[in-house]
């Protein structure tokens, strides 16, 4: 039986564009009528095009499966499978450790109403940071800026950390820096370069959520409640305090921009 341009458009759920590339790059040869110019499908071009969009939605391009049907043995055949098959696992690694990442930062953000302004001891992970600002003023290093645009192609990985040195918050002279971090496992996973990154290891240390509020509003006074909190049970600040930026929102009538935290300590 043939069938109409139209018609295969029909079953296969294709624009008529589409049709027509397929023949052009040899997918399918319809039979084309001399008189009216018309083209005319059969069962055998139909049956190419459903194995040709199998193939698509396997992630190989059209000219790949024209070399399939028509010029690839088995055994390269064989070895294209096995390819892809390697690049389906890597995705499947891929958002398995993206789906552990973001359950953390659920889980996270659903605690901010009861975390908020408390204190608990933790045991923090070990994380990788890398500066792109200085207070104000954005890094144009080169070298750090190639670790910044590699660290890019994995944004989803990483958070956009503040940074205060252990000298700077105790002589509160509210310089920091931004930049982005990654937890040892995620950096391992992404084949990140460490270069010009901070390692940050396991440390004992004070955690709370802060609300950093509107713009200008950030100074190391956020961090004086941790602080406190610290004291109070016999502990002493030791090592840069880090933020992670949860969200920026606007919530009960005001700007809020919260920040889990963390303060290094040692017991006195």
């Amino acid at each position: 039986m043939k069938y109409t341009a139209k018609d295969v458009c029909r079953m296969l759920n294709i624009t008529r564009e589409t049709l027509r590339y397929y023949e052009k790059v040899g997918i399918i040869h319809p039979e084309i009528d001399p008189v009216n110019k018309y083209r005319y499908y059969d069962d055998w071009d139909i049956n190419y095009i459903y194995e040709c969009k199998k193939y698509q939605s396997l992630g190989f391009s059209v000219k790949e499966v024209l070399e399939i049907f028509s010029r690839g043995s088995y055994t390269s055949f064989n070895e294209k499978i096995e390819e892809k098959q390697k690049e389906f696992l890597e995705k499947a690694r891929f958002y398995s450790n993206l789906a552990i990442k973001n359950e953390h930062y659920l889980n996270t953000i659903r605690d901010i109403p009861e975390t908020l302004g408390r204190c608990r001891l933790i045991e923090t992970r070990e994380t990788y940071f890398i500066p792109y600002r200085e207070n104000f003023e954005y890094t144009l290093d080169h070298e750090k800026l190639k670790v910044v645009h590699q660290a890019l192609d994995y944004y989803s990985f990483f958070d956009n950390t503040v940074y205060i040195d252990l000298k700077d918050y105790l002589e509160d002279n509210d310089r920091f820096h931004w930049g982005l971090s990654i937890e040892k496992r995620y950096a391992e996973f992404v084949e990140m370069s460490f270069d010009h990154m901070t390692f940050l290891p396991r440390r004992k240390a004070v955690y709370s959520i802060v609300d950093a509020g509107e713009r200008w509003n950030f100074s190391n006074s956020l961090f004086d409640g941790m602080k406190a909190y610290a004291e109070e049970r016999g502990l002493k600040p030791d090592g840069p305090v880090h933020a992670n930026l949860l969200t920026r929102i606007f919530h009960r009538n005001r700007f809020a921009r919260y920040l889990e935290t963390y303060m290094p300590v040692y017991v006195i």
